[in-house]
Protein backbone atom coordinates (compact mmCIF):
# COMPACT_ATOMS: atom_id res chain seq x y z
CA UNK A 1 0.00 0.00 0.00
CA UNK A 2 3.04 2.42 1.08
CA UNK A 3 4.43 1.90 -2.44
CA UNK A 4 1.63 2.58 -4.44
CA UNK A 5 0.96 5.70 -2.40
CA UNK A 6 4.27 7.09 -3.21
CA UNK A 7 3.64 6.05 -6.60
CA UNK A 8 0.45 8.41 -6.88
CA UNK A 9 2.45 11.58 -4.91
CA UNK A 10 4.87 10.95 -7.73
CA UNK A 11 2.46 11.27 -10.30
CA UNK A 12 1.11 14.23 -8.46
CA UNK A 13 4.28 16.19 -8.25
CA UNK A 14 5.75 15.08 -11.86
CA UNK A 15 8.69 12.73 -10.93
CA UNK A 16 9.28 10.16 -13.57
CA UNK A 17 9.33 6.34 -11.99
CA UNK A 18 12.41 4.58 -13.19
CA UNK A 19 12.08 1.54 -10.82
CA UNK A 20 10.26 -0.21 -7.72
CA UNK A 21 12.30 -1.22 -5.25
CA UNK A 22 11.42 -3.63 -2.24
CA UNK A 23 9.48 -1.02 -0.44
CA UNK A 24 9.81 2.28 -2.60
CA UNK A 25 10.34 3.87 -5.85
CA UNK A 26 13.44 5.44 -7.68
CA UNK A 27 11.96 8.43 -9.45
CA UNK A 28 13.59 11.66 -11.49
CA UNK A 29 12.42 14.67 -12.50
CA UNK A 30 12.97 18.47 -12.78
CA UNK A 31 14.46 19.99 -9.30
CA UNK A 32 14.16 17.41 -7.32
CA UNK A 33 17.50 18.36 -5.79
CA UNK A 34 15.95 21.64 -4.57
CA UNK A 35 12.48 19.75 -3.56
CA UNK A 36 13.58 16.73 -1.10
CA UNK A 37 12.14 18.17 2.31
CA UNK A 38 8.74 18.45 0.23
CA UNK A 39 8.78 15.59 -2.04
CA UNK A 40 9.05 13.59 1.30
CA UNK A 41 6.67 15.55 3.06
CA UNK A 42 4.01 14.79 0.48
CA UNK A 43 5.13 11.09 0.08
CA UNK A 44 4.46 10.86 3.87
CA UNK A 45 1.38 12.34 3.88
CA UNK A 46 -0.35 9.71 0.92
CA UNK A 47 1.62 7.11 2.51
CA UNK A 48 0.35 7.83 6.25
CA UNK A 49 -3.33 8.65 4.55
CA UNK A 50 -3.36 4.98 2.59
CA UNK A 51 -1.49 3.06 5.22
CA UNK A 52 -3.76 4.60 7.98
CA UNK A 53 -0.63 5.07 10.72
CA UNK A 54 1.90 7.88 10.83
CA UNK A 55 4.65 7.30 8.17
CA UNK A 56 7.63 8.97 7.70
CA UNK A 57 9.32 8.44 3.78
CA UNK A 58 12.77 9.59 3.58
CA UNK A 59 14.83 10.35 0.34
CA UNK A 60 18.15 8.76 -0.38
CA UNK A 61 19.86 9.48 -3.55
CA UNK A 62 21.05 6.91 -5.86
CA UNK A 63 24.22 5.86 -6.16
CA UNK A 64 25.05 5.42 -10.12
Amino acid sequence: MGREAKLRAAAVMGLRVVSLQHDGVAFTGFGVAGRQAEIAEAMSREVTAACGYRAVVALEAAQV
